[in-house]
């Protein structure tokens, strides 16, 4: 073999391998991309899962209504408190639970180090997660209902709402967005609404 077929040759294997390189990166970042998505949408579903039977057992009265529209929610569930096998008493009011809260973790109440990407819901001295990976901005409308370039704080021209409850006729409107990041930096989220009417 004379020195220029060598070169030929090392120059053909340089640039299938090169190929070989990009194509299995180009396969893992779509891997990575798919797995961001998934579990965006798994954080959010499960919030809505665990939340909306929550929200469907609080007595409408003990709700914060006058707090809301808002990223958090104070309520009281249905519960039997005297053990006679029925949420009232022998007088027929009905028994509620101690005040339970969703919201964003600030204060960091399970001592895990995450805060406002998770979403919990606490009891007394009981606080139970409900998602992690919150989109961490809530961006609102100006007075007149309009999202413009004022509200936008992170400037993607999209109206982020990590957790948010609005009142609705009669009931709340829930929006859960979770969000979760590729290795280039970009963000992926799933924002899921849904429309709880309390039952007692």
């Amino acid at each position: 073999m004379t020195l220029m077929e060598v070169m030929m040759a090392v120059a053909i294997f340089t640039i299938v391998m090169g190929a070989l390189f990009a194509i299995t990166l180009s396969i893992g970042d779509t891997a990575r991309v798919q797995d961001a998505k998934l579990v965006t949408n798994d954080e959010a579903r499960r919030a809505l899962q665990q939340l909306v039977p929550e929200l469907r057992q609080a007595a409408s009265l003990s709700i914060n209504w006058t707090a809301l529209p808002g990223q958090s929610i104070t309520y009281q569930i249905a519960t039997d408190l005297d053990g006679n096998g029925a949420a009232v008493d022998v007088d027929g009011a009905l028994e509620l639970s101690a005040a339970r809260t969703v919201k964003r973790d600030f204060d960091d109440e399970n001592a895990d180090g995450i805060t406002a990407t998770q979403l919990v819901l606490g009891s007394g001295d009981m606080v139970r997660v409900l998602a992690n990976n919150i989109a961490p901005e809530n961006e609102g409308t100006d007075v007149n209902g309009v999202f413009g370039p004022t509200q936008d704080t992170n400037g993607n021209g999209r109206q982020e709402r990590g957790f948010w409850i609005e009142a609705r006729n009669g009931g709340l409107e829930v929006s859960i967005q979770a969000q979760g990041e590729t290795r280039q930096g970009q963000l992926l989220s799933t924002m899921l609404t849904e429309f709880v009417a309390p039952r007692n």
